[in-house]
């Protein structure tokens, strides 16, 4: 073997490399755009109606902020009160005509009144009461996201 064969073998060997790198990022850059990712922060508020002269009444609030960190506009269906595996205490049901959409690095808001939330979740569950909260959300691809809160649910009474 000479110079020149060596040469032309080390150049092919780094062109089938770079190839192969080539093909493997555009796997990634396709895979990547497939994929739903949310952040779902508990929030705990109390919300005032009324105008500037004064409060008229108020109401205390639980529920979750979704904020989506995904590649893609994505929609929600369904949320609630995660149970166990096999129950959920669903709030909203969304069908296919009033689903949310929720765009990229865009948030929603889903909320309940507090008294409402518990004694829904202690006549329907019968969850003991030292028992952490947890939300759900189900995106249109029917995968279901759990964020568990600080709250214990004997803070909704």
């Amino acid at each position: 073997m000479e110079g020149k064969d060596i040469a032309e073998i080390i150049i092919s060997s780094f062109a089938a490399v770079g190839t192969l790198a080539a093909v493997i990022v555009a796997l990634w850059q396709y895979k990547i755009q497939a994929i739903r990712k949310f952040k779902i922060k508990p929030i705990h508020k109390i919300e005032l109606i009324g105008d500037l002269s004064g409060v008229q009444s108020q109401c205390e609030i639980y529920g979750i902020d979704v904020i989506n960190i995904g590649y893609r506009d994505t929609y929600i269906t369904s949320w609630g009160v995660y149970i166990s595996k096999k129950f959920q205490l669903q709030i909203c049901n969304l069908n296919s005509n009033t689903r949310q959409e929720i765009k990229v690095e865009d948030s929603l808001t889903f909320k309940a009144e507090k008294n409402s939330l518990y004694n829904n979740i202690i006549n329907k569950c019968k969850i003991n009461e030292d028992s952490k909260l947890k939300f759900f959300i189900t995106d249109s691809t029917g995968k279901m996201h759990i964020k568990k809160t600080k709250f214990k649910i004997k803070d909704l009474k």
